[in-house]
């Protein structure tokens, strides 16, 4: 997963992958990474254990469209995604799972078209991979929201592009 946050003020890129079928994740938050483990201790608190041997528990509050808070111990922080708020992305997704018209498959951030899989006039379904952005040296996926025949795929490979581009539409 790969995102653009806002943070306490300042925007980040932050990316996080699983480490194998473990609770070991690889997050990397402008360009520095960790390797961290993450256990669920409930609905919406973590505990994880940093690279130093440092334990933190950590809650997160809020909705995605609206605003997160995070609470650690050294105080809250405030984090947004402005790709959610925009209203482009949330309106789109919201589009291609209600089914109701074109699917509007646009980017979480900003990145590179390293791979299109499905080409203008190819049938796909729910979930079937359409387009593979690359950022922060990682290829991220990015699937048809439901099933249809793909309309338009307005950016070539190895254009990069800005967070909420359109990239692939969905009919």
């Amino acid at each position: 997963m790969i995102l653009q946050a806002e943070i306490g003020g300042h925007l980040r890129q932050i990316a996080a992958a699983r480490l194998g079928p473990s609770d070991r994740f690889r997050v990397t938050i402008d360009g520095r990474t960790f390797d961290v483990s993450a256990s669920r201790v409930d609905q919406r608190t973590w505990s994880l254990l940093m690279p130093d041997g440092s334990q933190h528990l950590v809650a997160v509050s809020g909705a995605l469209a609206s605003g997160l808070t995070v609470h650690l111990p050294a105080g809250d922080l405030p984090v947004t995604l402005p790709h959610m708020r925009r209203g482009r992305y949330r309106d789109s997704v919201r589009a291609g799972l209600s089914g109701e018209g074109p699917a509007r498959i646009v980017a979480p951030m900003p990145g590179k078209v390293v791979r299109i899989l499905a080409a203008v006039g190819q049938q796909v379904e729910a979930g079937q991979g359409v387009i593979v952005v690359e950022a922060m040296k990682m290829e991220n996926e990015l699937r048809a929201p439901r099933d249809g025949v793909v309309k338009e795929v307005p950016v070539p490979e190895g254009h990069s592009v800005e967070a909420g581009a359109l990239l692939a539409v969905v009919e």
